[in-house]
């Protein structure tokens, strides 16, 4: 079970990893814009799985219940386990507009890359995503993984 939850903490640092590359090593040298959208797909998948884990670490240790629901889940762990982990309010916000935004992309219809931003098409309006604001969110899932390191390696010693 420990092997388990290690390995999900590898790909989400990988996640983590690619999107740092993306935004502080490839964007500024090849100043490709797209590459601001991989990078934010690759946030956005890292924090899935990271409160997903979370979710799943809660639950083995008896904390939490889930259900079959992932709203409600997702819901109970921005109320119950966000500040648990390390984020404020603020951080606990921007993570939820993560995974709002991933959503949307994911639904939109299409996207225009211009001038450093992102514009997100969907049925009610646009949604600008730029570097500026990947960064704020790297900051963000980076953080989180680093403190879901630190409560893994306390809970799972006392395993």
């Amino acid at each position: 079970m420990i092997n388990n939850f290690v390995s999900k903490l590898f790909e989400i640092e990988k996640e983590i990893k690619t999107a740092e590359h993306l935004i502080y090593k490839a964007f500024p040298v090849i100043r490709e814009q797209k590459m601001i959208l991989r990078a934010f797909e690759s946030l956005n998948r890292a924090s899935i799985k990271n409160i997903s884990l979370i979710l799943k670490a809660e639950y083995f240790l008896g904390n939490i219940k889930l259900g079959k629901d992932s709203v409600e889940n997702l819901k109970m762990f921005f109320e119950r386990s966000g500040e648990k982990y390390g984020l404020d309010e603020r951080e606990i916000k921007i993570l939820r507009e993560i995974i709002h935004l991933g959503k949307k992309h994911r639904n939109s219809e299409f996207e225009i890359v211009k001038n450093d931003k992102v514009a997100i098409f969907d049925d009610y309006g646009i949604i600008y995503l730029s570097l500026g604001r990947i960064r704020e969110y790297f900051n963000i899932c980076k953080k989180l993984l680093q403190n879901t390191n630190r409560q893994f390696s306390t809970i799972f010693r006392k395993v």
